[in-house]
């Protein structure tokens, strides 16, 4: 949780780049350990697609956030 509370926090101060370097590292950690639809691993690819999003990638925030809402169904 420590990883994606940081890159979430990095994100509200504006780091954005810094946030999708650590989310994508805290996600590829929690894909290994808990799964895909592991509640946490989708709690933390929802915030990179946040992250993604204010930097103006929505085709990748999209995509993410699409792959939240497959698993969660």
């Amino acid at each position: 949780a420590f990883g994606d509370q940081v890159a979430s926090s990095l994100l509200r101060a504006g780091h954005i780049s810094g946030s999708i370097a650590l989310g994508e590292k805290v996600l590829a950690g929690r894909s290994r350990v808990f799964g895909e639809n592991h509640p946490s691993t989708l709690t933390t690819r929802h915030n990179l697609a946040s992250a993604y999003w204010a930097d103006q990638l929505l085709e990748v925030a999209s995509h993410h956030l699409e792959q939240v809402l497959m698993e969660r169904e």
